[in-house]
């Protein structure tokens, strides 16, 4: 809360030390010790507003306690047994468990073609292999990755299952089970296929079937939350110039993918449910065979590195096989972990931006303090002897959209990994923003200095770096890019394409003359490359203007886009003439040869940005 208001920062300190919380464990005095004093450093590093923490272990809530507020507005604190915080995609392991409830009554086979229980919508047979639902809980499915209306601000967004996947079914890109990508769409699908099968709305079945036996009676699926919990909703806060702006209600229109609200301790509920094999107190929601079988591991890229489970991600913390998911709704950020080998749970959640940092550093000092700081020592011997040269390249997120123009999240998700003088790694946005140095261990395997992340190069038949993988995130992979993939390439392009714009539109209205021995058509052809130029600097300029709040992307297309996408048309049909106007002045000799090369310049930089429209999607209207 470093640029908050200072009366709120005394505020929210005090409010700290006040919150509700239940405890039942001998240990609950240094562990609300620790967690107070971790709350209270992040409070006023961050831009934080309200956070719940829950810990549950042995059967029992060990911990749970609220800190910050729920409604500044009000100065409501944060109430572990009231508050309802967003969970975002915390809520896919409910639609997982709904999953494997169904498995047990033999109405799902995870191993047969999804198609078979869809009747509304249909999967394309876009490979030979059919999706099911294990590549979906995997999330070997093979969809592309779709950003564009993820969230909406209206309840009309909020359609049936198989009205909305019906109209925007991600394009199937690679075989199943090749490498995994996170995907909404594929979760959503599964919801579909829970509502097919059961004959129950996915918010029925989920209230019917998980929230009502487990006693989570301050929890919900249902976009806006009912009213009589509305009350007691946390809300979602934006920093804005030193101070705190409250969002709207935020909908998640792939419900079974992020709708959820819910409170820490029904949260421990869920979690306990999970830890003791399927059971809390009186209820069962799962057999134990089958709870067990949802926590083993089941696909993974690499025998070195995490998998997944049946849905549940699996993390390594300090030396510690854990699972669980984390979660993200616009303001919202959570994070839910389970220890099955030591029956215990973490569930923390933050209702401002800044809580994915928060969420991250939480989880990693939790760890430390719970198994001890030396927990996760591993050797990582640098071995020059073992680094490959041959790794260092450009590499693409494999959760990114191929057919629509929020691909080109790719050209800024994009990672270059180069060699160092001593044999070590210098990766650029390898799962995460900045710089990160790895060193190697063995051959085509490298460990973060820092973090002690494992990453780990992939080949194909021919011995060629295929893929780089990251113990920490198994639900992705990063894909070697070939030169005209780069980054590196398309930026450059991109430069060069302006500066050549540039010259023609600042250059020839400024020069005296065109040139000699001008005849109609090269006085036509000059124009013609001139207004194109133009149109695609402010094509260029008006992108940079809705791409500086990227989550407005998230939200759906904005007008300003739509006319953007126009002017990138009437610039690409003036650029064709432009290469006409460029054969017929070479024929006919019109000009000086200087003045030829450079309107072929521009009608070539002119071409090339096409292609580049193309290639990104943002040649039309691909959304």
């Amino acid at each position: 809360m470093a640029r908050g208001a200072p009366y709120l920062r005394v505020l929210l300190l005090l409010t700290l030390m006040l919150g509700g919380r239940v405890a039942a464990s001998p240990d609950v005095t240094s562990l609300e010790a620790f967690v107070d004093c971790v709350m209270a450093a992040q409070f006023e590093e961050l831009d934080l507003v309200g956070a719940v923490v829950t810990v549950v272990e042995v059967g029992e809530p060990t911990f749970s306690k609220g800190y910050g507020y729920a409604d500044l507005a009000s100065l409501t604190p944060v109430d572990p047994d009231r508050t309802l915080f967003r969970i975002g995609s915390i809520t896919k392991l409910f639609v997982w468990t709904a999953v494997m409830q169904l498995v047990e009554q033999g109405a799902i086979d995870l191993n047969a073609d999804v198609n078979t229980y869809l009747s509304a919508v249909r999967v394309p047979g876009t490979y030979p292999e059919p999706v099911t639902m294990a590549h979906l809980m995997a999330h070997t499915a093979g969809f592309e990755d779709r950003s564009v209306g993820l969230f909406a601000r209206t309840s009309d967004a909020a359609r049936p299952l198989a009205e909305l996947l019906g109209a925007g079914l991600p394009a199937r890109v690679r075989p199943v089970g090749e490498v995994a990508a996170y995907s909404n769409h594929g979760t959503a699908l599964a919801g579909l296929v829970v509502e097919e099968v059961s004959g129950l709305a996915w918010n029925d079945y989920l209230e019917a079937r998980i929230l009502a036996p487990l006693g989570m009676t301050r929890s919900t699926g249902e976009q806006p939350v009912p009213a009589a919990l509305e009350v007691d909703l946390a809300g979602g806060y934006d920093a804005v110039g030193g101070s705190f702006a409250r969002r709207s209600f935020d909908y998640s229109p792939l419900a079974p993918a992020g709708s959820m609200s819910a409170t820490g301790n029904d949260m421990a509920r869920f979690m306990l449910a999970h830890l003791q094999e399927g059971a809390y107190e009186e209820a069962t929601i799962l057999r134990p065979e089958t709870a067990r079988a949802m926590h083993r591991t089941h696909s993974r890229h690499d025998p070195r590195l995490s998998g997944i489970a049946h849905g549940f991600i699996e993390q390594p913390f300090q030396g510690r096989r854990t699972i669980g998911h984390g979660g993200g709704i616009v303001a919202f950020h959570s994070l839910m972990v389970l220890v099955p080998d030591d029956g215990f749970g973490l569930f923390i959640a933050y209702n401002t931006p800044a809580g994915a940092e928060a969420t991250a550093a939480f989880v990693t000092d939790f760890f430390a303090y719970r198994y001890g700081a030396d927990a996760a020592a591993v050797a990582a011997p640098q071995d020059p002897e073992a680094h490959r040269p041959d790794v260092a390249g450009g590499y693409g997120h494999t959760r990114v959209a191929h057919t629509t123009l929020d691909k080109l999240a790719g050209l800024l998700q994009a990672a270059t990994i180069t060699s160092a003088d001593d044999g070590s790694l210098l990766a650029r946005n390898l799962g995460s923003f900045g710089t990160t140095r790895w060193l190697p261990v063995e051959p085509l395997v490298y460990r973060e200095v820092d973090t002690r992340d494992l990453l780990v190069f992939q080949e194909d038949g021919e011995g060629r770096v295929v893929r780089a993988l990251l113990a920490s995130q198994p639900h992705v992979a990063f894909e070697s890019l070939s030169w005209h993939q780069s980054a590196g390439f398309h930026v450059g392009l991109l430069a060069f394409a302006v500066v050549t714009f540039l010259s023609a539109v600042v250059g020839w209205p400024i020069a005296r003359r065109w040139g000699r021995g001008d005849t109609t058509m090269s006085r036509l052809a000059r124009p013609t490359a001139w207004v194109a130029s133009a149109l695609f600097l402010v094509f260029l300029a008006s992108l940079a203007v809705v791409l500086s709040d990227p989550m407005e992307l998230a939200f759906g297309v904005p007008p300003l886009l739509r006319a953007v996408l126009v002017i990138g048309l009437v610039g690409s049909a003036l650029t064709l003439a432009g290469v006409f106007f460029a054969v017929r002045t070479w024929v006919r000799g019109d000009g000086s040869l200087a003045g030829r090369l450079h309107y072929s310049a521009v009608v070539v930089a002119g071409t090339a940005f096409v292609w580049f429209l193309d290639y990104w999607n943002l040649l039309g209207f691909r959304y």
